[in-house]
This record gives C-alpha cells, sequence and structure tokens, in this order.
C-alpha cells in the first residue's frame, strides 16, 4: 500500500496520526508529492485523485481512495484494534457524530482562515477578507461550545480518545491554538489541548 501526501497542511498529519494510534505506519509506504510546484495538479496524480487533493491512499489492487476520514475508514476495518472511531453500533455513530461537527465547525473555519491569508494560496483560491472575519468569529462561538461540551469528559467524543481528537487537533494546528490564549477563556478546552499534546501520535503535526 501506499500513501501520496506532503509532510505540511492538516490532512496528511491527520492519517499518520491514526496510523501511528494503530502502530500500523511501518506498514505503508509513503510517497511525497511535490505540492509546492504543482505536482497534484498535473494529469499524472489527476488519474489517482481528479480533485487533486492529498492524502491519497492507493490500495495492493491498484484502487484509489482520496479524503483522510475515508482512509482512516479503511484501516479502521482492516485494522480494528484499537478501536479509534467506536466499536458497537451506537459508538461509531457517536464518534462519526463528533468527529462531522469537528470537521463542519472548528476545522472548516480555521481552514478558511488559512486559505484566505497565506499567500501560498493566492493563485489556488479567491481570497477574501471577509471570509477570514467570518471565520475568526464563527471560530470564537465553536470554541465557546466545545469548552462547555468538554467539562465532564475527557475527550470529544467521550472517556476514549479517538479520531474525533485527531480532528481538532488538526484544527489546531490550523490555527485554533491562537484563539484560545492563554487557555482562561476555555479552560476545558486548553486541558483537553494540554492532555492530548503528550501522545506520540500528534507530533506529527509540525
Amino acid at each position: 500500500m501506499k500513501i501520496y501526501q506532503f509532510k505540511s497542511g492538516a490532512n496528511p498529519p491527520r492519517v499518520r496520526a491514526f496510523l501511528i494510534e494503530k502502530g500500523i505506519l511501518e506498514t505503508v509506504e509513503f510517497v511525497h508529492v511535490d505540492v509546492a510546484n504543482g505536482v497534484n495538479r498535473q494529469p499524472e496524480f489527476k488519474a489517482k485523485n481528479t480533485k487533486g487533493t492529498l492524502p491519497v491512499l492507493e490500495l495492493d489492487d491498484g484502487t484509489f481512495v482520496a479524503e483522510s476520514v475515508a482512509i482512516c475508514r479503511y484501516f479502521e476495518v482492516t485494522y480494528p484494534d484499537p478501536p479509534l472511531m467506536g466499536v458497537t453500533a451506537k459508538d461509531q455513530a457517536v464518534v462519526e457524530m463528533w468527529n462531522r461537527r469537528i470537521e463542519l465547525g472548528l476545522f472548516r473555519h480555521c481552514d478558511d482562515i488559512v486559505r484566505n491569508t497565506l499567500e501560498f494560496f493566492q493563485d489556488k483560491v479567491i481570497q477574501d477578507e471577509a471570509v477570514v472575519r467570518v471565520g475568526r468569529q464563527s471560530a470564537k462561538h465553536e470554541c465557546e461550545w466545545l469548552d462547555a461540551e468538554l467539562l465532564e469528559r475527557r475527550y470529544v467524543a467521550g472517556q476514549t480518545f479517538t479520531i474525533a481528537d485527531i480532528t481538532l487537533y488538526a484544527a489546531f494546528f490550523l490555527g485554533a491554538r491562537s484563539i484560545i490564549g492563554s487557555g482562561a477563556q476555555y479552560p476545558n478546552l486548553a486541558r483537553w489541548y494540554s492532555d492530548v499534546s503528550q501522545r506520540e501520535s500528534l507530533r506529527e503535526f509540525a
């Protein structure tokens, strides 16, 4: 198996962190794609993923799977222990709910801010300062909500570390940490961040 990736960004580290938690990082061959020079937008790569996004998993039978959570789902099924996406139907639904909430909430807002401020994206998206303003305000609302949710839970989806925690940490990598500042305004979120930051898997975000 191969995973096409680039070292920076927020999504490739999500998959690598997932594989480290599973203890299977060494079973996959990682192939670096030169995003800075647009290799991911060339026909050869788009034959693997027409969207040109990374990471992309190539299975031994030649199947290509894009999107970080879809890739993680494949490894969750093929390597079920330790579970990172729930065990029972109820557990799986709860983890999926929280992962989607993080993806569509804080992660998306932080991603919008990054894409609309960094020079790297100037020729890739139509940058709009209004998107940045809305993103910052929305991210603060998400932090307030998450802080209340984490009052009685150690992790995002319950008392067990899951893919939802990896996704939330990716949002912090994108810039959420600057939103919480010293943590005084969001003590539960700051406690969560301090706790999960000790995990070896999350050192992939660098």
